[in-house]
């Protein structure tokens, strides 16, 4: 059961948007509403009840009256059945944060963000479901449940977030995750690290500044043991420079060519990416073939 402290936290940042949890169906305990005969999400538990409660739940939306509602917080929920895209939102910017403990370890699975007055990014990529290779989603409505006999939460203040600045984050996250779950043992890193930094060179600098992409790059170097790091870092800002000189640099084709993938995640992109060149290679012939062409005179 939560702690006193735990619930003052709780009541200062989402007042009366606090619910019992279900342990058995791991949604909202419903109560019968008088008035209408049927079995409803409830607003108004007593801290007692709380206190005493196994499980406990945040709600993303605020109840204004019987027909409305209005969007207060979101949740990022990475689901990647690997834990890595788990890894790459410990890059988000910190707040709220639900952990779970997985074979003895504590894993943060929901990261949960105040809404600013712009909404909160609908983000969904992978699978249907974990085992069918869901990495992310967001949401928007319903419930996070962030205590129980395995979660727990951290204190820290839900913080506001620009929804377009989230949204590029999470697809970092994505993006890293599957260039991890490919990228080459000892030996062939250097081309590899080559082509990727083309591929990050090539997107929008507003919308990914250098230093963003330096800081996934460490993260994707440190989780995979790559002690080159600077070596590997300083790439993206070299292949940037080369772009602006209009220099040839690796894109996507090439990255996916080498590790024999088709990044999916990368098209995530597509609004903020420096179209690649494509180079048409010359048409090979066999030698009878050309000794049949009738070449002009």
């Amino acid at each position: 059961m939560i702690r006193k402290e735990q619930l003052q936290y709780l009541r200062k940042e989402f007042g009366k948007n606090i619910t019992v949890i279900n342990p058995n169906t791991k949604k909202p305990k419903a109560v019968l509403n008088p008035r209408t005969g049927k079995y409803e999400w409830y607003y108004n538990w007593t801290d007692d009840e709380l206190l005493n409660a196994e499980s406990i739940g945040v709600y993303h939306q605020e109840k204004i009256n019987n027909f409305e509602k209005k969007t207060i917080c979101g949740a990022v929920d990475p689901d990647d059945k690997r834990f890595v895209a788990h890894s790459y939102c410990g890059l988000l910017p910190p707040t709220l944060t639900v952990t779970k403990n997985v074979n003895g370890l504590p894993i943060q699975t929901q990261r949960i963000y105040k809404v600013n007055g712009q909404g909160f990014p609908k983000f969904d990529y992978g699978g249907d479901s974990k085992d069918q290779g869901k990495l992310i989603e967001t949401l928007q409505s319903g419930v996070s449940v962030i205590y129980s006999k395995e979660k727990n939460f951290s204190m820290i203040e839900p913080q506001e977030i620009d929804p377009q600045e989230l949204e590029n984050k999470l697809k970092l996250c994505c993006f890293f995750t599957e260039v991890e779950n490919k990228f080459p043992k000892k030996g062939q890193r250097d081309d590899a690290h080559l082509r990727l930094a083309g591929a990050l060179a090539r997107l929008d600098e507003k919308a990914y500044p250098t230093a963003l992409l330096e800081d996934f790059m460490v993260k994707l170097c440190n989780n995979i043991n790559d002690n080159e790091l600077m070596n590997r870092v300083k790439k993206i800002s070299y292949q940037r420079k080369q772009l602006q000189n209009g220099k040839e640099v690796f894109g996507i084709k090439e990255l996916a060519a080498f590790l024999d993938t088709n990044f999916k995640s990368y098209d995530l992109f597509k609004t903020n990416v420096e179209e690649t060149k494509e180079f048409k290679p010359y048409p090979v012939i066999s030698f009878d073939k050309m000794l049949n062409i009738n070449y002009p005179k």
